[in-house]
């Protein structure tokens, strides 16, 4: 669910024939959507996509149950790719460079404040 802000989603279909070798500028999008404040969707575990954010946009994800290892994740700046695992796959390493501070989080509840998503 939107929270706040708005972006622009881009659904390419399933991940079927996405792998390693998918460059993100050969990839077109099915159907493109722009999701508003309030918009609320689901995705299955097996669609490719990509938003584009605007500034100060706020979501909020609920997640199922996870029915896989891993993801494809293909940064459209930098073009570099990468697999994502579950955190059962992480090393002690990873789990601390992906924490978020307390400091952080802070800053994050007082910018809800200030976007007036929390009251």
């Amino acid at each position: 669910m939107i929270l706040n802000g708005e972006y622009k989603h881009y659904i390419f279909g399933t991940e079927d024939n996405i792998n390693e070798e998918t460059k993100f500028e050969d990839l077109e999008p099915i159907l493109i959507r722009q999701e508003k404040q309030s918009s609320i969707y689901t995705l299955s575990h097996k669609v490719f996509h990509s938003i584009e954010a605007q500034p100060n946009t706020v979501s909020i994800i609920i997640r199922g149950p996870a029915v896989k290892d891993r993801f494809l994740i293909i940064d459209k700046l930098t073009k570099k790719k990468w697999w994502e695992y579950g955190r059962e796959s992480e090393t002690i390493e990873e789990i601390r460079r992906k924490q978020v501070s307390l400091d952080h989080i802070k800053n994050l509840i007082e910018k809800l404040y200030k976007l007036k998503v929390l009251k």
